[in-house]
């Protein structure tokens, strides 16, 4: 919240965009830390049962040990939270060198102190903090006396039923849940609009994972542990049988932990693709050492002679004609109609310019008749073509979709691929009135409408694509004077790339990576607290074990058998929804038309998940052997 009040921030480009993300993180940070301190106030109120039961046994009435107990919770949340503050008075000024350094700003960066966020802190805090000692008040005066003197949950059943609802409910989640991942990733296919399936996808995510974890897990190690070949195989009698009671009672835990392995993989991805975008915003916005659209043959001609003042310099360069039409073809946004089409033959030829690697992404099938494919600017956050549309009458169907490496500006960037014997076609299509009409409010380029007030046929509405490049890309310094001394040719020059006006997709990354972490440790907080509540409900059972002559060898497998089971179910859900959402976030980014393996990012974050992952089940076994002893 510091950094929303920042008045050193203020400043900086795209600074409303990037606070207004900071404050959709804010929000879900304090969704999670209520979930945080509930769940670990709850394990402490769980370790100290025992004590409690010993005090109301001495005598002392239950609602004042339960009020003392509540207070001291409340007191180490006051001091937590003060201190807390106080931390993060001093580690903000850390927190926006970082923002500045990533910014490329040069200002010097001043001591500040942001009273509103203090403020709304301590009021958010404050409210959770109070909650929580109400809940654990009456969580203690409602517990049963012979519970608090064993000092955990009392079992009254030790089998777990099976039930004709449960698996109802799971198979309704399982819609559910690959409903969300539909909605995620095929939103266009249901001419959704992209903000809606931000928000409705992540709901149905949310729910299925819910029903599933209550619903499908329980009715499966409710029949697992009816299979006597299963059951008595090994150590499963113990591991699966604590598994089963586990998932019952925690089924809850099963499906937040899985919401935030999601969430994790999710933000990993998000900033390590903000981090892909920033490294290739030089290939992506300039494709070419120089380029321009020429309307008439002056341009063609001005630009001719650019070149030809730094001959010795220029490698390579091409020319391709294209129309400037309009088309029925936008799902996510039917008003959005102005496209440009590109013949087959012209893009093999530009295509031909390109490195090995972006040739590679810019490959395709050959168009068919009525067959086109979808020319897709880069970032061009959520808009997606129809399957099947028109241009001028005649009908096409969408055959793929490829990113633009063709054109320089994103005004010019989507469009159509069509066959050569299509494009000439569509060449001498007649312009109905109303087209022109809407061309006229849509284009804003001075020649181009003077163009519009004598076209007739499509024809007429074709103009020329040049582009160049030099022996060192951003040398154009000469080309770009000669253009600029001799006409008023508009063009794009490799020479004025500059990173500060990227800058916001690097600072989302920060924020995303930022996020990542907080989930990673929220995760590995949870399952412990939780774990080790089943830890301290299962010592006894051990104890038993032992005294019958079971051997630490087989409790030692029987520990780390339920234990990788309880770890692996939320991370296999996670997992699952962590790579549909980076496939979702690959979509929205238009990185990308393929499968995982074209994803890295999300590759990289479910790697780096898992190993950090891992050491938090090593560990559980670990301290879960320790406290069964």
């Amino acid at each position: 919240m510091s950094i929303g009040s920042s008045e050193q921030l203020e400043a900086m480009r795209d600074f409303k965009t990037f606070n207004a993300i900071v404050g959709v993180c804010t929000f879900v940070l304090v969704i999670f830390f209520i979930a945080f301190i509930r769940y670990s106030t709850g394990f402490f109120v769980q370790q100290r049962k025992k004590e409690f039961g010993i005090y109301t046994f001495m005598g002392i009435e239950n609602r004042k040990i339960a009020l003392l107990f509540a207070q001291e919770g409340l007191l180490i949340g006051v001091l937590s939270l003060l201190l807390g503050t106080l931390l993060g008075i001093i580690t903000n000024r850390m927190f926006i060198m970082a923002i500045m350094k990533i910014s490329e700003s040069k200002n010097a960066i001043s001591f500040e102190i942001s009273k509103p966020a203090i403020i709304y802190t301590l009021l958010i805090f404050g409210v959770i903090l109070l909650y929580s000692f109400f809940r654990e008040y009456r969580a203690l005066v409602k517990t049963d006396i012979a519970e608090l003197v064993k000092g955990a949950k009392i079992k009254q059943d030790y089998v777990v039923k099976s039930s004709a609802t449960r698996f109802l409910l799971g198979v309704v989640g399982v819609v559910i849940l690959f409903a969300g991942y539909y909605v995620g990733v095929y939103y266009d296919k249901l001419n959704m609009i992209m903000m809606f399936a931000v928000i409705i996808a992540p709901i149905l995510v949310i729910i299925g994972l819910k029903l599933v974890c209550s619903g499908f897990l329980t009715e499966i190690f409710a029949r697992i542990t009816k299979h006597k070949k299963i059951k008595y195989k090994g150590t499963n009698i113990v591991s699966l049988n604590s598994i089963a009671f586990s998932i019952v009672e925690n089924n809850k835990i099963m499906s937040l932990t899985s919401i935030l392995i999601v969430c994790c993989i999710t933000a990993l991805s998000a900033g390590l693709t903000m981090n892909n975008i920033f490294k290739n915003m030089k290939e992506t916005d300039f494709p070419y050492s120089i380029s321009c659209i020429a309307y008439d043959n002056q341009d063609e001609e001005l630009f001719k002679r650019a070149l030809e003042e730094d001959k010795s310099n220029v490698k390579e360069q091409v020319k391709i004609r294209y129309m400037r039409s309009l088309a029925d073809a936008f799902s996510t946004y039917p008003g959005y109609n102005d496209i440009s089409v590109v013949k087959y033959s012209d893009y093999e030829r530009v295509k031909a310019l390109k490195g090995k690697d972006i040739q590679k992404n810019m490959e395709i099938k050959e168009p068919k008749s009525g067959e086109a494919v979808f020319l897709k600017t880069p970032r061009s956050m959520g808009i997606e073509s129809r399957e099947k549309f028109k241009i001028l009458g005649m009908e096409f169907k969408k055959k793929g979709m490829v990113i633009n490496h063709i054109f320089t500006s994103p005004d010019e960037g989507f469009g159509y691929i069509v066959s050569d014997e299509d494009y000439e076609k569509l060449y001498q299509k007649k312009l109905p009135k109303d087209m022109i009409k809407e061309l006229t409010i849509i284009k804003n380029e001075e020649k181009f409408l003077k163009s519009l007030d004598t076209a007739k046929t499509q024809k007429d509405l074709e103009v020329t694509f040049l582009a160049a490049n030099t022996k060192e890309f951003t040398e154009t310094q000469k080309i770009s004077s000669y253009i600029r001394d001799n006409g008023n040719l508009e063009f794009v020059a490799a020479e004025d790339f500059d990173y500060k006006n990227y800058t916001i997709y690097n600072l989302v990354g920060f924020i995303s990576l930022f996020m990542a972490i907080v989930f990673i440790i929220s995760t590995g907080a949870i399952l412990y607290f939780k774990y080790m509540v089943g830890a301290v409900e299962d010592k006894k059972k051990f104890y038993i074990l032992r005294k019958i002559g079971v051997g630490e060898d087989f409790v030692k497998k029987s520990v780390i058998k339920q234990t990788a089971i309880f770890f692996m179910i939320p991370y296999v859900f996670g997992i699952g929804s962590g790579i549909v959402a980076g496939q979702s976030i690959q979509k929205v980014f238009a990185l990308e038309s393929s499968l995982l393996i074209s994803n890295p990012p999300t590759l990289i974050a479910i790697a780096v998940f898992t190993v950090v992952y891992f050491a938090y089940y090593v560990c559980a076994v670990r301290k879960y052997l320790v406290e069964i002893k």
